[in-house]
């Protein structure tokens, strides 16, 4: 289980007389790879002999102390994410850090490619030629056995 950030910790009710817990939602939103749950959703991943009025009942008390949002689209369908404060939209700080770094590709130039002066750039450009090699039909990479 992912380690609950202290900006949630301190907001979340640690009653462990509910069958679901503030705490084991939040768990399980952290730990998983998506950043979107319906009730539903999260009803599978948290434990499914749970109610979806409880599910609902615990996403409502986190919404209440912003550890949670929502976005609702038509249909009725709604959909919660945790409220990071340190962005505008349901982006975990890691994510937002990956977007913005740049990577190897991004910093080449076409001086250090064409001196070989950076490798994990060329590395980059080379796993690229390879995995889409449909792209780049006239093109061959001889890769060492």
């Amino acid at each position: 289980m992912a380690a609950i950030p202290n900006w949630i910790d301190g907001r979340i009710d640690r009653n462990l007389r509910n069958t679901l817990t503030q705490e084991h939602v939040v768990e399980t939103m952290l730990d998983a790879e998506r950043p979107f749950f319906s009730i539903r959703q999260l009803q599978a991943r948290v434990k499914p002999e749970v109610s979806k009025a409880t599910v609902r009942n615990r996403l409502n008390e986190l919404q209440e102390i912003n550890v949670v949002a929502t976005e609702t689209y038509p249909e009725s369908v709604t959909l919660y994410y945790i409220n990071h404060p340190e962005s505008n939209w349901p982006l975990s700080p890691e994510g937002k850090r990956a977007l913005t770094t740049d990577t190897p590709l991004d910093r080449l130039s076409t001086r250090d490619f064409l001196t070989m002066s950076d490798t994990a750039g060329i590395r980059t450009l080379v796993l690229i030629m390879t995995t889409h090699a449909n792209v780049f039909p006239g093109l061959s990479v001889v890769q060492s056995c």
